[in-house]
């Protein structure tokens, strides 16, 4: 989901961190997030509620829900995950220890093969040999730049496909497709009239 605006106050008292507007994201990460009340669950919820150290920062958020996909949805992120865009989404060495020498969005590759590896607390396991697949919906107050995957990665949960949701109180449509807009509401237009008084009250017009 995009917000487009031509109010330029708009836009900087959405994106400034003092604010912390929420967002919400819909992920699909590679690995397995447990069953309901499991020590893996917890130790995940916990983490990201907590914060969680990457080498560009501790982020941090709250997890609304996560699940196991059944085998029909693992075959499906499988075929996403062959093509360009879960590949690059893959292509970084996000966990602790990596050293973070190279800059940001940098791709990295392990090995004289160019096989590609994923990091994780246990040490580099093969892409090919991770089946499992999650669903998870966290809501972060930030908009860094990969700053869901990157934390997502340093739990050794490796984001194929990632779908913001929600910003602010503007809500994703179902019944907007891919490619499609409408006009913001009466109650949407109002969030972001406030928040344009709140940010000018601050003493700011820009960021």
């Amino acid at each position: 989901m995009l917000l487009f605006s031509n109010d330029g106050r708009l836009t900087s008292a959405l994106l400034a961190p003092k604010r912390a507007v929420a967002r919400e994201y819909e992920i699909v990460v590679r690995g397995d997030v447990g069953q309901e009340g499991s020590k893996r669950r917890k130790e995940i919820e916990g983490s990201v509620s907590k914060g969680v150290k990457t080498d560009y920062g501790v982020f941090e958020g709250n997890i609304v829900w996560m699940r196991r996909c059944d085998k029909k949805e693992e075959w499906e992120h499988q075929a996403c995950g062959n093509d360009s865009g879960g590949n690059r989404n893959d292509k970084f060495d996000y966990g602790e220890g990596s050293g973070g020498g190279g800059k940001e969005g940098e791709e990295e590759n392990e090995g004289e093969t160019g096989e590609e590896r994923i990091v994780g607390e246990e040490g580099a396991v093969d892409k090919a040999k991770e089946e499992a697949y999650s669903r998870i919906a966290v809501v972060v107050g930030e908009g860094k730049n990969r700053m869901v995957r990157r934390m997502f990665a340093a739990l050794s949960l490796h984001v194929v496909n990632l779908k913001r949701i929600w910003y602010g109180n503007v809500r994703l449509d179902e019944g907007v497709e891919v490619g499609r807009w409408r006009y913001l509401n009466e109650e949407e237009e109002c969030f972001c009239r406030g928040i344009i008084e709140e940010f000018i009250k601050d003493g700011k017009e820009w960021l």
